[in-house]
């Protein structure tokens, strides 16, 4: 069984801001550096944008796994996102460091989640 991080909600940042949390251009990805992971590995990585729609459902429905739909929209409301336009989740077998109270990349930690 694997693991699978995942943070969403809405950003304001423009598409070119929302990808360059990813890019390794300095050396080490943003990303990186807020999860305390010592690299990405993209294939280990999932990402959603679209400054057009704040559908939370359809942002969710953007992650590997159908039967967790349901689980993460929930765990999305209890941490009050009622919209979102922007998603990313990691699967790697890594330890995530992440802290409840901090925003990544404008986005909110929703939870870790069992899949196969």
């Amino acid at each position: 069984m694997n693991k699978i991080y995942l943070w969403l909600g809405f950003t304001t940042k423009s598409e070119e801001e929302y990808w360059d949390y990813f890019s390794d251009n300095d050396g080490t990805p943003q990303f990186c550096i807020d999860t305390n992971l010592d690299w990405l590995d993209q294939d280990f990585m999932g990402y959603y944008y679209n400054a057009d729609s704040d559908n939370l459902q359809n942002t969710v429905e953007n992650t590997p796994e159908s039967g967790l739909y349901e689980v993460m929209l929930e765990a999305a409301s209890k941490k009050k996102i009622s919209k979102a336009n922007a998603m990313f989740y990691y699967t790697g077998d890594d330890i995530v460091s992440v802290d409840e109270n901090k925003t990544y990349n404008d986005l909110i930690f929703v939870g870790v989640f069992d899949w196969e």
